[in-house]
């Protein structure tokens, strides 16, 4: 190997590694900005209950707006977490919605159907809907154990997605 062919190696591995830490900087900023989304959407959806509640004598304290905003929130993550975990593996934008919004549908789909018939019972209890939706949170509170369980799989899958896109050659 001549001088200037371990040259080449040698500044090939030095943006290797620059490289990569961009693309892990690039994946970190897209997951904070689902964050900062879904809490501002969980905000914003506080507040406009918060103010219906009061005009319309709906009578919901602030404690239970608060459950349904989190709820609501905690749901959002999932499915960007979906959403994140699809693009980075793929490199598809579409792709990612696409499953995400199907990540969603099916999950509400096996709560609602589940109270109907009895092929997807054993179904409901798995599904991020039902763990962070299904009791009523603006009724009866956040249930904790399916908050922790829907938030553990968001961050498992922006986890998985963030290794998939280190892994992924994006030159």
């Amino acid at each position: 190997m001549s001088m200037r062919a371990g040259e080449t190696v040698i500044q090939t591995d030095a943006l290797s590694k620059r490289y990569g830490r961009v693309q892990a900087r690039v994946f970190a900023q897209r997951c904070v900005a689902l964050v900062i989304g879904i809490v501002t959407l969980m905000a914003a959806a506080g507040a406009a209950l918060w103010i219906f509640s009061a005009l319309l004598g709906m009578g919901l304290g602030l404690g239970a707006i608060a459950s349904g905003a989190a709820a609501l929130g905690l749901f959002g993550l999932f499915a960007g977490a979906v959403a994140i975990a699809v693009g980075a593996a793929t490199g598809s934008a579409a792709t990612a919605r696409g499953l995400a919004a199907l990540a969603a549908v099916v999950s509400y789909l096996i709560n609602a159907l589940a109270q109907i018939t009895s092929v997807l019972r054993p179904a409901r209890p798995v599904s991020p809907y039902y763990l962070v939706l299904g009791n009523e949170p603006l009724a009866h509170g956040l249930r904790l154990i399916g908050a922790v369980s829907v938030l553990g799989v968001a961050v498992i899958l922006a986890v998985a997605g963030g290794i998939l896109f280190a892994r992924r050659d994006l030159s």
